[in-house]
């Protein structure tokens, strides 16, 4: 079995995706998997590492700053600590993640009001814009 290290290197490098997301899904090590979503060069091998983050300030660094918009959205989704969901309002690159993190951050809740499943849709729909 290789080390994590090796599972690392394999996973962040520019090989066949498969071979690298097969490599990230036998890391174990949470420092070493915040690698691979803040370095790997592909944007699925990226994705795949942030599904499996858990640490809020290491979710929102990567809102902040990956140059994909829907790598930054997915680990905003991921986050729900409100003062790290704040920080990527106010910081993150681009203004796409700043205004969902801003609708996701409204004095200290989510923006959006649940949806009763119960009610059906014309309920929830007035017909008035």
């Amino acid at each position: 079995m290789a080390n994590s290290e090796q599972l690392e290197k394999i996973a962040i490098s520019e090989t066949s995706v498969i071979q690298c997301l097969e490599a990230l899904e036998k890391l174990e090590d949470k420092t070493r998997i915040a690698n691979v979503a803040t370095n790997a060069s592909d944007e699925r091998v990226r994705m795949a590492a942030v599904r499996r983050l858990t640490d809020p300030s290491k979710l929102a660094d990567i809102a902040i700053a990956d140059p994909s918009v829907d790598i930054c959205l997915g680990a905003l989704y991921q986050l729900n600590d409100q003062g790290q969901i704040r920080r990527v309002a106010n910081e993150a690159r681009d203004p796409m993640v700043k205004a969902a993190a801003a609708n996701k951050h409204v004095d200290g809740r989510h923006s959006a009001s649940p949806v009763s499943q119960s009610e059906p849709p014309s309920a929830r729909y007035s017909g008035t814009p």
